[in-house]
Formats: C-alpha cells, structure tokens, sequence
C-alpha cells in the first residue's frame, strides 16, 4: 500500500482528503501546504521529533495527519477536541478527510436537507467530549459521516477500520509535575513546527489578553522562542452598533514583560464580515470571537498560532467545569470548535495549550485546590491559582492580569446580526431547499430569538444536574434544548447553508484544474499534471 498523493493548488491549503479502495493505494487530495513526509504527510506540529513522523504515539498533535506502518495506513487527528477527522464508509470505498465539506465533495454527496438537527448532533457530541462515541451526520445519499475527535484510525486495504483514541499518558499528581509537563510538550511542539528538515517551517504566534489563560500561555511560549503576538485592543462589542465597547483588554503590557512582539487588532462587527468568512463557521456562526481570527489577512499564513483556548475548563476551581474527557454537558455554544475551514484556508495550525493533558481535568482541579496553590489565590468567582502562580513566579505584576473576566465575543444588542448580503444568501438557501412541510413547521415567530440572543440562559440547578456523575448524561438526554434559541428555528439551517457554500469552494478549487473530486480521487495519474 501506497500514499498517491494529489495536490491541488486551488485547495484551501492544509485541507487533505483519503479514499481508499479495495487493494488499491491510498489517494489523496491536498492543498499546497501539506507536509509530505517519507511514510506519511502531515499539516499540523507535534510533541516529538519530526523526522520520526511519530505523531500518532505522542500525547500531543495539532492538526491532522497520516502514515503508512505495516501495511497499514493509521490517520491522526488533534489531540483536543475542537477539530475532528471525518469517515465515511462506503461499500466500494473509505473516504476520511480533516474537513466536513472536503469529504461530502469527493464523496458527490451532501447534506440531507430533510434533516434539520445537524447543530444539536454536533452540539452534543461536543458535550460529550470524548467520553462515548459521537452521533453521526446523516447525509443526503443515506451514508453516514462519522466525526471522530482525539481518534487514530487505522485501515487496511481491505477496507478493514478500527478507530481507537490517543494516548494520553498519565495524570498530573502536583503543580510542579503538571508545569513541567505542560513546558515539556510546549518546548517539543515548537520545536517540531520549526524543524528545519520542513518544507514549510512554521513561524510562532500567540494570543495574548489580558485574563488569565492566554498570558500563561503565552509565557510557556516566549520560553521557547515565540516572539509574536497577537491581541484585540478590546474584550468585546457590547452592543450591534458601532462604538460602542468595553474597556481595553489588549496585552501589550503583558506582552512587554514577557519579550512579545503584540500585534494589535481590533474586533470588528459580524455585520462587517463577509459571506464566505460567515459560512465556514458553520458549527456556529454566531459565535463572534472565532469570526475575528478568521478575518485576520496578513501573519497567519504558515504559522503556530498558541491560544489559551478553554483554559476556564481546565484552571478553574468550580467542579462543574472540571471534568474528564473534555466534557461539557451544559454548553450551548460550541466554543472555539467552528473554525476549522477558516484554519485551512488561512494555512495556520491552532495550538490551544491548555488542552494538553485536559483529560485528567479533575487531576489539575485538584492540584488548583490544594493547600501549596493558596497563596495564588485571589477569590471569587474569577479566580485560577495555576496560571496565575506561572505568571506571578515569571515576573509578571498581579495588577496587570485576571483582575476582571472580560470575554471575547459579541455580546448581544439590537438590530440585524449579519449583513444584508448574509442574510439574503441565506434566505434564498432556505426558502429554495427546504421543504414547504418543515418551513411550516418551524415558525417565523422563532426567527426573533436569534436576534435577541443566541444561547439559552440554562439555570443553575440544570448546569448542577448536567454535571453530575452518571446522572448526568440521563438529564442532557431527557431536559433537551427546548429553551435553546435555535430550537425549531429556521436558524437550524445556518449549518446548512454554511456546508453548502463552502462545499461549492472545495468544487470550484477542482474544477479550476478541470476534475471533480471523484475524478482527481480515481485518476491519480493525473497527479503531476494538477500541481499548478
């Protein structure tokens, strides 16, 4: 078995996708920036050497990749659960790919329109975290995608699959054996994306605010050669209409302590944002805070970008927000996993840092309680000893960070969310690919509550009740999301519409180069002549 690779320059540029026929070799489509190795390829950084290509026994991988071993060929996702690889199996063929829309395209499929649950399905299978296996996405053919998140998958040419979840070695046991390790996979993951032997070494970049999770990550990073940052000058828009913001949560003071380089930026209006960086969100377009680092033009083209991503679940003391697996069962946002075909398309690998080790969550929890973290800890409700003792041991003065929790995204207001070009696409889509049956039955009366807001306000006995041990997962299933503001609303289709337009940028990319993706995925002698 062989790796027969075919890039398409048209392609978003670290977007891949596999087909795998009975005894034949392994083709696959990628854009321009994929890492081709000897055995394997690869679009992403790991906390191992790179010319061993051994990212699939690391307890850390950013990105995707595969790799050829026995006669096997194994693909690797992300070692957090913000990005998923995709499987499809089909009785002639296995199609796998880092992007929904990329394997739906060389598929000649889609989604099944008569299907309107596709935001719960991958909303709850985010809740689950990777405790049990996800729900899969129905499509319009009658095959199924599965979403597989921390997984290896392996497959024969036999179209034999196994699928089973990473490594992730053991549990922290105090703060400093968990710094220690969280310096050791920083240090080694860096030093993989600039490897010399790359054909595209990454340049490092970090987030930088001025809360608590992205200063520490950031100091892990300036530790090991990471001089670049990046910062909004504000946490949030407060309100629809322009002008109006918060204070400044910029972190070029942070920064300066630290050694950074800061890139400020400010954050712009969803309104101000265009159709195609709407879309590629499609998990949850609504969510503000991905839609900025999306409609970053210039410095992420080849780049480690480290965030602070989900620190809050990681660091803080509140049980709750502190269990395995990345769960969180009472989410209603999806945060920070809706952004992976703008990260494809821009060419940056997304490092979030806390996510390492996070399975052992109630293990780090424990380590923020203990009595040798007190002096680190400042009370109420924003309150995360870890990062706050990294920072404050390094130098950093206690007044210039997680004083006040600001946030990133857009907080709800009046007026339209999205820009009349927007909304017009997606009321066309709509109104010409919905049946008339589910049009009546999702009221115009529900297209309100989008406006107004995009999340349910869950009560604190339910976020209890999600939470607990085995009861649990019983109360996700049996309270629903009946208050949630995308509950039999039209705005279900979001997802849609989102899929369906950036499936149509996946076709144009192989059609500049004269082939559908069935084609280029079943002529891959054509491969040198599609490398322009």
């Amino acid at each position: 078995m062989l790796f027969n690779y075919t890039k398409v320059n048209y392609l978003p540029p670290l977007a891949w996708c596999a087909q795998l026929q009975q005894g034949s070799d392994v083709k696959i489509l990628h854009g321009s920036r994929i890492e081709r190795l000897v055995n394997g390829f690869v679009e992403g950084a790991w906390s191992g050497d790179f010319g061993s290509v051994d990212f699939d026994e690391c307890d850390t991988l950013t990105g995707s990749g595969g790799k050829l071993v026995n006669g096997k060929a194994i693909f690797c996702g992300a070692s957090h659960n913000l990005e998923q690889l995709y499987l499809m199996r089909k009785s002639e063929a296995i199609i796998l790919s880092n992007s929904l829309p990329f394997l739906l395209a060389c598929a000649d499929d889609s989604l099944n329109m008569d299907y309107q649950d596709y935001f719960f399905t991958f909303l709850n299978n985010y809740r689950r975290g990777i405790f049990s296996r996800s729900d899969v996405i129905p499509t319009a053919q009658g095959h199924v995608v599965e979403p597989l998140s921390c997984s290896i998958v392996e497959a024969k040419n036999t179209l034999e699959v196994t699928v089973r979840l990473r490594d992730f070695g053991t549990a922290p046991e105090c703060y400093p054996d968990y710094i220690d390790r969280l310096d050791r996979v920083v240090s080694r993951t860096l030093a993989n994306a600039q490897d010399a032997r790359r054909q595209y070494p990454l340049s490092l970049r970090t987030m930088i605010s001025r809360g608590y999770d992205s200063p520490a990550v950031s100091l892990l990073a300036a530790r090991h050669g990471c001089n670049s940052g990046i910062s909004f000058s504000h946490s949030s828009i407060v309100d629809l209409n322009p002008g109006q913001s918060e204070e400044r949560d910029d972190g070029i003071e942070i920064g300066a302590y630290l050694g950074l380089d800061i890139e400020l930026l400010d954050r712009k209006l969803p309104t101000q944002i265009s159709e195609s960086v709407i879309a590629e969100h499609f998990p949850n377009p609504f969510l503000t805070t991905e839609l900025n680092v999306a409609n970053v033009t210039e410095g992420l083209d080849s780049c480690l970008l480290m965030s602070g991503r989900h620190g809050e679940h990681f660091w803080n003391l509140d049980r709750r927000r502190s269990l395995p697996w990345f769960q969180e069962p009472t989410t209603v946002r999806m945060s920070g996993a809706n952004s992976t075909e703008a990260r494809l398309r821009q060419g940056y690998i997304h490092f979030p840092v806390p996510y390492i080790a996070g399975v052992f969550t109630p293990h780090i929890r424990q380590i923020s309680r203990s009595r040798e973290m007190r002096p680190w800890s400042v009370g109420g409700n924003y309150d995360r000893p870890i990062p706050r003792r990294l920072l404050e041991e390094a130098g950093v003065p206690r007044r210039t960070f997680g004083m006040r929790k600001m946030g990133g995204g857009l907080r709800p207001g009046s007026g339209s969310i999205f820009s009349p070009i927007v909304m017009t696409s997606f009321e066309d889509f709509y109104a010409n690919n919905v049946a008339q049956e589910i049009h009546d039955n999702l009221p115009e009366s529900n297209r309100k509550k989008v406006a107004l807001a995009y999340s349910m306000n869950m009560p604190e006995w339910e976020k209890t009740l999600r939470t607990l041990p085995l009861v649990g997962r019983s109360a996700v299933r049996f309270l629903g999301d009946g208050r949630h503001s995308r509950y039999r609303s039209p705005y279900l289709y979001f997802f849609h519409w989102g899929v369906s337009v950036v499936m149509e940028r996946y076709r144009l990319a192989l059609a500049n180069v004269g082939m559908s993706a069935a084609e280029c995925l079943n002529n891959s002698s054509r491969a040198k002549a599609n490398e322009r």
